[in-house]
């Protein structure tokens, strides 16, 4: 089974090896001369030249290896952002599609908001606000209702337990009672 062993670490131990090699070889130079066998020095002489040159010629390479990998691996990097950002457009796209649903509903939402505070009894300013501050608790249980994971992003100070949770619709039924209206008398007779 062959392992995905990068070029330049392959060269690396080659390098490695060769400078191995080459230290012995010196090692045996020494040894060589210091026995004056001159023929043996002579001999290693060359293998000590092969082994020099072996070791430039892996450094080299294991640079170009080096730089290779980098820009493969910057090419890489590259294709995989230029996919990242592809898929970052296309969600924007839908994120802004949504965002401007998120807006028709809030404006909806607000000209909803303005007739329900038309309702409040009296009809004047103050008591528009006076039915808005008695309505917040019901606006927040209907949100979280309705909308819990816009709730979630309103960040609430005051979140109301789940118990409470109900359409604002029930809340305003509970709490305003109907009037019982009676009936209109029939016209007397002539």
């Amino acid at each position: 089974m062959k392992t995905n062993t990068p070029r330049s670490e392959e060269l690396r131990a080659a390098l490695e090896a060769a400078q191995h090699d080459l230290s012995a070889a010196r090692d045996a130079i020494g040894e060589a001369v210091a026995d004056s066998n001159e023929s043996a020095a002579a001999e290693l002489r060359g293998e000590v030249a092969r082994l020099e040159r072996l070791q430039g010629e892996l450094t080299a390479a294991r640079s170009i290896a080096l730089r290779r990998e980098r820009e493969a691996a910057d090419a890489e990097r590259d294709a995989q952002r230029r996919v990242a950002e592809r898929e970052a457009n296309k969600n924007r796209k839908v994120r802004i599609a949504a965002a401007k649903k998120v807006d028709a509903a809030l404006a909806a939402l607000g000209k909803a908001y303005a007739e329900y505070l038309r309702t409040a009894p009296g009809g004047r300013p103050e008591d528009a606000n006076r039915l808005a501050r008695r309505s917040r608790h019901a606006i927040a249980a209907a949100t979280f209702t309705a909308a819990p994971e816009f709730a979630d992003a309103m960040e609430p100070r005051r979140r109301p337990s789940r118990g409470h949770w109900q359409p604002l619709t029930r809340a305003v039924e509970g709490s305003v009672g109907e009037f019982a209206v009676e009936a209109e008398p029939e016209g007397e007779p002539a």
